[in-house]
């Protein structure tokens, strides 16, 4: 490649030594400019450069948490494309080039700088051993250096020093201090992404040499004795450190004057070193330290030591050899003890062996004999044994070459079945799907005529002159700033009953099923009555999906009659709205209306449903106890959450509606109330002519699928459970079908089950995307699952709340994505959830280049 790379050695696991991993950190350009790597997921696929030769020798010559140069890289080939395991780019260890000492010098952040008496930093930060470093002290906006380890001898604390010879050229024991942000305008400061931590660097240490800095003498205790003893102060011979010498020390310091301590031109030097005498004297332990450093690392303490021993040395060797003799008898003590135990378990091993020699004997004798009968047997027997066997195995064959030509004969069966199956079914979905054309055509056709009808008969009609005023009269109003009308049309009254619902619950479900059977239209079980119901009372908004033909809009219509909420007569009712979604709405002016500066009115859609909740907002009605239920018909032909916004936020059926801000300027008709008892149905299709649901609404709302009804319920009702209850109050259905959520609980299999799927949709391990079911679809299947479980589904509860909450999250590709699913496939045939699994598998078969969607 063109560019070089800033890189560090990653860690790697091969067995082969001279194979290993770079970590790549930033582009090097041919000028020496580095630019760091942004995005190294795009740039790298799997992060990493794979060194293919050479790793042993690049590893001898770099340290582990070194930079440096890589000079050349190449690309691998296509392959890695499809193994995860594989990179992008591979090089040599030849290739891996060491950095100038003086480029891109670490700054570690801390909070202080180290103890300048001892040079110690108790801290467990991160410290760079392989070159020099500088400190960056946060709250002082500065950054401190150079520093460097000189040892390591406890695990939590680190002995620093100062560098002989940097590119700063600063007087001995001296550290430089440079503000912060000078350095980042200048450009000196690079940040760089490792290890999934941000570190700082300096470009050069020699471009700082022409930026202004302040020096601070940084000399520790140990090297300002070693200052001192270099100026003659200890002369050879003396007892070098003993108190009385150091009394005559610090008295000749106080007596000389400047001119024989010039080297002190630092006054803070001076002072500190007679403060160190000064303590040395007065304290016991004080400054042991520094003497014992002085005394193993520098000329003089060797030969003061020499010295010592020389002129104490009897006394010396009789205390060795005491404490030598001492140490040796413990010992012997000790191993002598040890030596006994040691005697006792070869003792002890001794009788373990024996037996055990006693057993191998005995099983050796009854081997023996059993060989002996074994040889007792002629040839003879021998042979009419094995014939038997060989003819017994001789007809076992022939057996299963039998049954295995059975089988084949049931497969080709079976196979030939399935087709016949197959084909059947083809033909009663394409018979169904053209009988619902045919009564959707002949609907049609039905409300044209009597559309023609009533205009016929309108402009025969002697009134026709009385509705031209009433229209001229609306218009007038509007154009001349009315208030708002409180229209009464004269419409379906709801039929009111004390129908005891939640102690009838089945019996309700029971009729309402007997009810969709009879009137010749697409049939539906207990389950999915009950499961329309608990939708219906839980949701404040119900998705019905599915192709066309399968009875959406129909069941809908069906729902609100068999409810009481309107009449076979009249389809118009203060509780039921049906709208028909157009194409291209775009805001909520085009479902509900917007208010017109220019006149100051309020103009409602032509949808009605203005009207439809403004009527509710006056309590005189006494339909407003009753559920109030709005049709959105082929409501995906525009984007639902741009025209349906102002209602998405009260999905949350646990949170009371709140109002909507219609804009009007009087605050006594600025908002418009919505009442609990709402509730919308949509009907949906999917297809290229409407709009994708967002995840947003996927998320507040269940998706009930519909699909060609081959197995339509046709069980014989007794008309004896067929009753006229009327419209049950909204309290009455929402205290029958929902529960709060600090109520509701899930049963140990539900929960074992969702916990997995949950587990399962979320798991990073397949590289792929991951679909993540959130508190409010939790919340909604343990409302679900409790109602139901008390209804005695035929299908297993949680399959319903799966196929209708989770299985619509289902939008992604590649074949990781679709391993994800196989494993979902499993668990749902693993607790028996068919419903859902049959909806997974037609996912599997309409999906297009191994893109997966419920949709």
């Amino acid at each position: 490649m063109d560019k070089k790379l800033l890189v560090k050695r990653a860690p790697s696991y091969y067995h082969n030594p001279e194979l290993g991993l770079l970590q790549p950190i930033a582009y090097i350009d041919e000028n020496g400019l580095c630019e760091p790597i942004n995005n190294v997921q795009e740039d790298f696929p799997n992060g990493k450069i794979w060194v293919s030769k050479g790793f042993m020798d690049l590893c001898t010559r770099i340290g582990d948490d070194e930079l440096f140069i890589l000079e050349r890289y190449e690309i691998s080939g296509e392959d890695w494309q499809d193994n995860s395991s594989k990179h992008k780019f591979y090089s040599f260890g030849n290739a891996a080039k060491k950095l100038n000492p003086h480029e891109f010098i670490p700054v570690v952040q801390h909070d202080f700088l180290p103890n300048k008496a001892t040079g110690l930093l108790f801290s467990d930060i991160e410290i760079p051993v392989s070159s020099y470093f500088f400190i960056f002290i946060k709250n002082e906006n500065a950054i401190y250096g150079p520093f460097r380890v000189l040892e390591n001898k406890q695990e939590k604390s680190k002995i620093l020093s100062i560098p002989p010879q940097t590119p700063l050229n600063l007087p001995q024991d001296n550290i430089a201090k440079y503000d912060y942000q000078t350095l980042l305008e200048k450009n000196e400061l690079i940040t760089l992404s490792i290890d999934n931590d941000v570190k700082i660097f300096i470009r050069k240490t020699h471009n700082l040499r022409s930026i202004k800095y302040e020096s601070i003498d940084f000399i520790s205790d140990k090297n300002l004795i070693k200052l001192f003893m270099t100026q003659g102060f200890l002369k050879e011979g003396k007892n070098a450190f003993g108190k009385e010498a150091v009394r005559n020390l610090q008295k000749s310091i106080e007596e000389y004057g400047s001119e024989k301590i010039k080297f002190f031109e630092n006054t803070d030097r001076f002072e500190r070193v007679k403060k160190l005498l000064s303590d040395f004297l007065t304290q016991a332990d004080y400054g042991q330290k520094i003497v014992d450093d002085f005394l193993f690392t520098t000329d003089g303490g060797k030969v003061f030591l020499n010295d010592y021993f020389e002129k104490h040395k009897d006394r010396l060797i009789k205390d060795k050899r005491e404490e030598l003799e001492k140490e040796i008898s413990e010992k012997k003590a000790k191993l002598l003890g040890e030596i006994d135990k040691l005697e006792e378990q070869k003792k002890n091993k001794k009788e373990e062996l024996i037996k055990i020699q006693e057993n191998v004997h005995r099983e050796a004798d009854k081997a023996k004999v059993q060989i002996d009968k074994i040889k007792q047997q002629t040839e003879e027997e021998t042979h009419q044994e094995l014939s038997k066997k060989q003819k017994e195995l001789l007809e076992k064959m022939n057996n299963l070459e039998l049954e295995i030509k059975e089988l084949e004969g049931k497969k080709t069966k079976f196979y030939d079945e399935q087709n016949k199956i197959q084909t059947y079914q083809d033909l009663v979905k394409r018979t169904n799907y053209y009988e619902e054309r045919i009564k959707e055509l002949i609907e049609q056709e039905t409300n044209i005529k009597k559309a023609v009808e009533t205009q016929q008969n309108l402009l025969a009609s002697p009134s026709l002159g009385d509705e031209l005023v009433k229209f001229k009269t609306i218009k007038s109003v509007l154009e001349n700033k009315s208030s708002y009308p409180n229209e009464d049309l004269n419409i379906f009254l709801i039929k009111s009953n004390d129908f005891n619902l939640i102690e009838n619950r089945k019996d309700f479900i029971d009729n309402l099923v007997n009810s969709f059977s009879k009137d010749n239209s697409r049939s539906f079980t207990y389950d999915e009555i009950a499961n329309l119901l608990i939708c219906l009372s839980q949701s404040f908004l119900t998705i019905l999906s599915g192709p066309p033909g399968t009875g959406k809009t129909s069941t809908a219509l069906r729902l609100a009659k068999f409810l009481g909420l309107v009449s076979d007569s009249n389809k118009t009712s203060r509780n039921f709205l049906n709208i028909a979604v157009g194409r291209g709405w775009t805001s909520s002016r085009d479902i509900l209306g917007f208010y017109n500066s220019l006149k100051d009115v309020y103009q409602p859609s032509r949808t009605g449903l203005y009207q439809f909740l403004k009527k509710h907002s006056n309590e005189e009605f006494q339909d407003e106890k009753f559920l109030k239920l709005v049709l959105m018909d082929e409501a995906n032909l525009s984007s639902i959450e741009h025209y349906w916004s102002d209602f998405l936020a009260m999905c949350d059926t646990d949170i009371a509606k709140t109002a909507i801000d219609l804009g009007i300027p009087d605050p006594n008709h600025r908002y418009l109330n919505i009442p609990d008892s709402l509730r919308f149905i949509a009907t949906i299709n999917n297809d290229d002519t409407t709009e994708k649901l967002s995840p947003r609404l996927i998320d507040r709302s269940p998706i009930i699928s519909l699909s060609y009804s081959y197995d339509d319920v046709n069980e014989e009702y007794d008309d004896e459970i067929s009753f006229d209850i009327g419209a049950v109050t909204y309290d009455n259905l929402k205290e029958s079908f929902d529960i709060s959520i600090n109520e509701a609980k899930l049963d140990g299999e539900e929960q074992v089950a969702l916990d997995k799927i949950i587990e399962l949709l979320r798991d990073s391990r397949f590289n792929s995307k991951t679909i993540e079911i959130s508190h409010r679809k939790r919340n909604a299947i343990y409302k679900y699952c409790y109602i139901a479980n008390q209804l005695n589904f035929d299908i297993k509860p949680m399959d319903f709340a799966i196929s209708q909450h989770i299985l619509p999250l289902i939008n992604g590709s590649g074949s990781a994505f679709k391993e994800r699913l196989e494993n979902l496939q499993i668990i749902l045939e693993q607790y028996g959830y068919l419903k859902s699994k049959k909806i997974l598998d037609t996912i599997f078969n309409t999906s297009e280049y191994e893109f997966y969607s419920f949709f």
